[in-house]
């Protein structure tokens, strides 16, 4: 779990693939991609910022609502 030599942006996608097919909560997402729950929380912060966005449903379960790219 700890020392991956995955770069962010692979674990990024990890987690977009995880969360594209099932909802779950960051917990749940940290513990199946391997890694923290803080790591995933700037993640999915990331995430929106990049235009990845998310759904959360009343159970505080994460899907992802939409993707598109930002222009830079």
């Amino acid at each position: 779990m700890f020392g991956s030599k995955k770069s962010p942006e692979e674990r990024i996608e990890r987690e977009i693939a995880v969360l594209a097919e099932s909802p779950m909560n960051a917990e749940q997402l940290a513990k199946k991609v391997g890694t923290t729950s803080k790591i995933v929380a700037q993640d999915l912060a990331r995430m929106e910022k990049d235009g990845i966005l998310l759904s959360e449903d009343s159970r505080g379960l994460l899907s992802i609502f939409r993707a598109f790219k930002r222009k830079t």
